[in-house]
């Protein structure tokens, strides 16, 4: 005999053993999708490393955003999209790879390799005059110098108080200053042009917003005004230009990260800190207990007139890290100015077609025409007193600007949004 609940009970144990069926086919679904998306994400990253790896080995010049497309293994599923940019002294690039209808990208900040020049301490054209060293100097690294060499020597009743002129080698510097690529060079230009001649389309924003994340990823952003702008209190980050006709100012309110400022006159008030990049005609000012966190820039491009002063200052207690790069052409006899002040500290390079007044503690480079020291009244020229210069303490992964001719590959400084 059979018992009257035995349909049921069947019937009940049909529907787990139908349960435990069902969840054993969706985890073998879940399970191979999971592999799939796996697969296909793995070949992503490897589509993206290989795009990343073609944009650090070509070291060509460019001026203008570059987008190529490549398919990877000729099958139309694989392929990836590189678009290059010039943002300042430093590039840009995006890379996005695709397999059928997924996509990943990755963009990034980069520069080349040190070139030949930036394995000294200093660099210093060949004007037929040698290096003077008074007081506490410091030299660590090479120096690549005159013929007339180097030597102690006296300002006051001062002599020189250290116990090597120089840690490191001499070695014959030319008479001009290493070259730089012309290519970027006209891109810094058109920046400055369009200060006084922006297009239509760069008037992107009749006011500047309170704050503005731009991806790198996306088309960049340009802002440009007539007259003074005062950047207090802004929040702006990523692929942002502004340009200005007049003046750019800058305080301790601001917050602004990655973004390129252009005019002929830049102020970065006390107290500030972030990472920029300045472009000017005219003069950049850095004022005290500023932080310009690496990689920023400041670059100076002196109008051929030999009328208008052209100056770069940082005061005592600020600190760059990045490129100071100023240019005068060879036909203005004025040249540009770079002042240092006593307490500043720089990491990284300065380039200096002119004069340099150099007080300051320096862990990298400088390459100039001429040094200046200033005590009372006197200017005193190629002489160096009370300074560091120390090429072994530049910190190992500094990056420099595809803008100097002699890198061998591009090199990774950060990763951006």
């Amino acid at each position: 005999m059979i018992k009257a609940n035995s349909l049921i009970i069947t019937i009940i144990i049909s529907l787990v053993i139908g349960l435990i069926c069902t969840c054993l086919i969706l985890l073998a679904w879940f399970n191979r999708s999971a592999e799939i998306v796996h697969k296909i994400n793995r070949q992503l990253g490897v589509n993206l490393s290989s795009g990343i790896n073609i944009v650090l080995q070509d070291t060509a010049a460019f001026s203008t955003a570059q987008t190529d497309s490549i398919d990877l293994f000729d099958t139309g599923n694989d392929s990836i999209i590189i678009t290059k940019e010039c943002w300042g002294l430093f590039n840009i690039a995006s890379v996005v790879a695709k397999k059928a209808t997924w996509a990943r990208e990755k963009n990034f900040l980069y520069g080349g390799s040190l070139p030949s020049f930036m394995d000294a301490c200093i660099y210093m054209a060949d004007h037929k005059r040698p290096l003077s060293l008074v007081g506490s100097v410091i030299l660590q690294g090479n120096a690549y110098l005159s013929k007339a060499g180097i030597k102690p020597s006296y300002i006051d009743q001062r002599g020189f108080s250290g116990s090597r002129l120089l840690q490191g080698d001499i070695k014959p510097s030319n008479d001009e200053l290493p070259p730089f690529c012309t290519v970027r060079f006209d891109y810094l230009q058109q920046l400055l042009n369009k200060c006084t001649h922006p297009a239509v389309e760069d008037r992107a924003f009749f006011e500047i917003p309170d704050s503005l994340d731009r991806s790198f990823g996306d088309s960049a952003a340009f802002i440009s005004y007539n007259g003074l702008v005062d950047l207090s209190g802004i929040t702006l980050s990523g692929h942002i230009t502004i340009l200005s006709d007049t003046c750019i100012e800058v305080d301790a309110s601001s917050n602004l990260n990655n973004v390129l400022l252009v005019a002929p006159i830049i102020r970065i008030k006390s107290g500030f800190s972030g990472c920029l990049q300045l472009i000017a005609s005219r003069s950049i000012q850095i004022e005290k207990d500023c932080t310009l966190s690496y990689p920023s820039s400041l670059v100076l491009i002196k109008e051929l007139s030999p009328l208008n002063p052209c100056t770069i200052n940082i005061d005592s207690a600020s600190k760059l890290c990045g490129i100071i790069f100023t240019y005068a052409f060879p036909d203005d006899v004025a040249k540009t100015m770079v002042t240092l002040k006593k307490g500043a500290y720089i990491e990284g390079l300065v380039y200096v077609s002119g004069f340099l007044e150099m007080n300051a503690t320096v862990h990298g480079t400088v390459a100039t025409d001429y040094f200046l020291y200033r005590s009372n009244a006197m200017m005193y020229e190629n002489y160096l007193a009370d300074v560091e210069i120390s090429r072994i303490k530049l910190f190992p992964f500094f990056v420099n600007s595809p803008l100097f001719t002699g890198f061998t590959v591009n090199r990774i400084i950060q990763w951006v949004k």
